[in-house]
Formats: structure tokens, sequence, C-alpha cells
């Protein structure tokens, strides 16, 4: 059975002794899991600032921290932070993967399940569609992921 109190501490201990990105992004990982999200955002936030020093704002790591932060904004209802961060995610994944990658039909999810959230649905639903057709074309009709949806 997994104390997540201790593995929270030996998590920030590890990250306070070296505080390296990889430390941090478990630290972050981990303080997201269990739903304690005002130590998650600005955890979050600095491993933006350290990816956008140490890679730029054109891979697929920056992407990956734009878009944990926008889903952590999403949960805790900031959504009009989390739409600009999806949507930025959204464009650079197209520019460097293409339109029918999976990883852009996630990103289209994303920014889709914000839209829906808010309940705005004339615009999340062209968005599910997009990302569905991008998965059932790279996966089938009858792959798990796409399914009976």
């Amino acid at each position: 059975m997994v104390n997540w109190q201790d593995a929270l501490e030996h998590y920030k201990r590890a990250y306070d002794l070296d505080a390296t990105l990889e430390h941090q992004q478990a630290y972050a990982r981990l303080c997201w899991q269990m739903g304690l999200w005002n130590e998650a955002v600005p955890l979050h936030i600095d491993i933006l600032e350290q990816v956008t020093t140490e890679h730029g704002k054109a891979g697929i790591e920056y992407t990956t921290a734009l878009n944990n932060l926008a889903v952590i904004y999403k949960n805790i209802g900031r959504y009009s932070d989390a739409e600009p961060l999806y949507g930025a995610a959204l464009s650079i994944t197209r520019r460097l993967l293409g339109v029918d990658h999976p990883d852009t039909a996630s990103s289209l999810n994303n920014l889709a399940g914000l839209y829906d959230a808010q309940g705005r649905y004339s615009k999340a639903g062209p968005l599910f569609k997009e990302a569905l057709s991008i998965r059932n074309s790279g996966l089938g009709a009858d792959h798990p992921n796409t399914a009976g949806r």
C-alpha cells in the first residue's frame, strides 16, 4: 500500500536536494496526482520556464509543459489561463508532427475538453470530431481508443 504523504515528502526532499528538471517534474506530477493544485501550479509554471530555457518554445518538451500546466488550470477552473496554453500546444504540435499525428489528435481533444467544460459546445464539437477522425484514420475504427465513440 502506498503512503502518498510519505511519497510526497520523499519527492520534495529529492527536489530540494537536487533541483533538476527531472526531480521537479516527478514532484510536480505527484502533487498533480494527489490533487495538490496550490503546490502543482507554481511547480508547473517553473517547469515551463525551465523547459523554455533549455529547449526553446518549438519542441515537444515545450508542448508537454504547456499541456500539463493547462490541464491543472482547467481542473481548478482557471479556463482563461488554460485556453492560450492549449492553443499554443496545438499549434506547435500541428507544425512539428503534422495534422494527422496522434499527438495532434490529443491536443485537439484537450482543447475541445476545455470548451466542453465551459459549455462552449459549438467550439468543442468540431475539435472532438477532428480528433476522432485523426484517430480513426491512424488507428482504425475498431481500436479501443476509437471504438464506440
